[in-house]
Order: C-alpha cells, then structure tokens, then sequence
C-alpha cells in the first residue's frame, strides 16, 4: 500500500510541476462534482484521483 501511495504522490507532484512550469497563466473553477459522480463513465475514474491535492500542490507551486 505504501508503494502505491509513493507512486500516486509522484504522479501528482510531476504533474503539478508540468503545469506550473508550462503555463503562465493558470485559472481553475467550481465543478459539480455531485453530479460527475453520478455519470457512470467518469464516477470509477474520479474516485481514484484527489482533484483538491492536486490543486492544493498546484497552488503551492505557483507561489
């Protein structure tokens, strides 16, 4: 298990860096996640991905 967390935390840190480093500009919005939930397509791939991590680190590396 925490093999797995180490390689989640890896891919959340080079992706945040890639889009820091890539963009000048970086805006985000409020999503309905609720209602994405409820779409039998996106549900069982948002549920192995944290969206407010990823913002977090992506907030912390554009400081």
């Amino acid at each position: 298990m925490n093999r797995k967390n180490n390689k989640l935390q890896n891919a959340y840190h080079q992706l945040s860096k890639y889009i820091v480093k890539k963009f000048d500009i970086i805006s985000m919005e409020n999503l309905n996640i609720k209602g994405m939930f409820k779409n039998k397509k996106w549900s069982s791939k948002l549920q192995k991905i944290s969206l407010y991590k990823l913002i977090q680190m992506i907030k912390y590396k554009a400081q």
